[in-house]
């Protein structure tokens, strides 16, 4: 399945158009339960550099050298939606300097920016069409009927097989779950 099948044009318009039509054509191989998007390939196309390293932040996006530092002491599903977030701010161009030298308005800028990062990397690593394939594989897995009501304890046994067949946490899933209205009255 090709990710110009996962996401929306909306979403794909944050792209540049020089790097659209590759990142449209990468593939996922759901098959082989392959349900991880490929934020390595999407680093690559871009030009970003990843680099690992012990710090106290679980990553940053370094604009003047187009790379982005993820904390190696962190699980792997963490450094995904960090490599995710800061993908996020590379592409929708926060390597911007500010005109202002009012606090107040660099606080609310940077805010308003690590709110879109987080938009940007759910919807990147949890495109809608992906997460109901994933759901519905892991009902399969769980050997549930997906037309019969679940009790709380399986939905959070979905939860833990839909996120790991996703490569992310438990709680990204539930937040993407609640955003998607999937599971709501249970989570």
């Amino acid at each position: 399945m090709k990710y110009e099948e996962l996401y929306d044009s909306s979403f794909l318009s944050n792209f540049d158009e020089v790097y659209l039509n590759e990142i449209k054509n990468l593939t996922l191989e759901i098959e082989d339960e392959d349900y991880q998007i490929d934020l390595i390939k999407i680093s690559d196309i871009l030009g970003i550099n990843i680099e690992y390293k012990i710090f106290s932040h679980s990553g940053m996006y370094d604009p003047s050298e187009n790379i982005i530092y993820l904390n190696e002491l962190e699980p792997e599903f963490r450094q995904r939606f960090t490599l995710a977030h800061e993908l996020g701010h590379a592409v929708l161009g926060h390597n911007i300097s500010y005109r202002t030298e009012l606090p107040e308005y660099i606080s609310i800028i940077e805010k308003m920016n690590e709110t879109n990062a987080n938009k940007f990397a759910a919807e990147l690593l949890l495109p809608k069409r992906l997460v109901v394939l994933a759901l519905y594989h892991a009902y399969e897995i769980l050997e549930y009927n997906e037309n019969e009501e679940v009790s709380e304890n399986q939905v959070n046994e979905i939860v833990y097989v839909t996120a790991r067949l996703l490569n992310v946490s438990e709680q990204s899933l539930r937040f993407r779950f609640n955003n998607l209205s999937l599971f709501s009255e249970a989570i």
